[in-house]
């Protein structure tokens, strides 16, 4: 029972350590500053989360190469943290202020503080939501279709942030996207909901836009996608998901000790 106890305030003190460090960082910046840095926070949590990591090749490899850690200085190469702005300090913080990263004793590296289980690709394709057609004139970015989700969203309480991926064909945003969600019960509820109301992205675009479980999407007689290299996407979302039987023994290992 004592332990059980002790393992309640540990995971308490993490959190409330965690908003303690948030609301000072936000008492150090500007409005529009913290609005940066949380988007910072939220990316690189996204890299080393259950969705991305396991089926990150580039990632795993890095890890691989560095005992499992993730040097700041290869996270401030992809192309996101690199439109948002980030730096070593600002990833350090970031780190610090949230639960499930940790840094090394140099400050200058990363991982997760608990493992991560290796992909379910079954479970991850019927977790996902495929959805079309988004405008492709060129403007469009993942933030606004996750603010656009996230209101349709809301009579369910969930959330497409950190979770939705762009698809690209020839280089060039296509009009799909993916959102992967917790499980398919979620992706299903979800599916449901936005077909039982018909949402449409503006007025200038009115097409009904539609949704299906991803694993339930017909695939196409002719694919025109070039998958990206492990850090064109700037979503940093590989296209194609490990599974266990593709990592050598020391890179699951290695993975399994983020």
């Amino acid at each position: 029972m004592i332990y059980v106890l002790w393992f309640f305030i540990a995971a308490w003190w993490a959190r409330a350590s965690g908003w303690f460090a948030t609301q000072l960082i936000r008492l150090s910046m500007s409005p529009q500053d913290f609005d940066r840095w949380e988007k910072i926070k939220r990316q690189v949590e996204y890299y080393f989360g259950e969705d991305n990591l396991p089926k990150d090749k580039f990632l795993i490899q890095v890890a691989a190469e560095n005992s499992g850690w993730i040097p700041i200085e290869v996270l401030l190469t992809f192309p996101k943290l690199k439109q948002l702005g980030a730096s070593t300090h600002l990833i350090q913080s970031a780190v610090a202020a949230g639960s499930i990263l940790t840094l090394d004793s140099t400050k200058l590296k990363v991982r997760r503080i608990n493992q991560v289980a290796a992909p379910d690709k079954d479970h991850i394709n019927r977790s996902t939501v495929y959805a079309k057609v988004f405008p492709t004139n060129g403007e469009i970015k993942r933030e606004d279709i996750e603010q656009f989700l996230d209101e349709k969203l809301k009579p369910l309480g969930l959330s497409s942030r950190n979770k939705t991926k762009m698809l690209e064909a020839e280089g060039r945003f296509s009009g799909s996207i993916k959102v992967q969600f917790s499980d398919p019960e979620t992706a299903a509820k979800v599916v449901r909901h936005l077909t039982e109301n018909p949402v449409s992205w503006s007025a200038e675009f009115p097409n009904q836009l539609t949704f299906v479980i991803w694993a339930d999407k017909k695939p196409s007689k002719k694919s025109s996608s070039t998958p990206p290299s492990p850090r064109a996407d700037v979503d940093s979302s590989p296209q194609k998901s490990l599974s266990p039987g593709e990592l050598s023994e020391e890179q699951m290992k290695l993975l399994n000790e983020f």
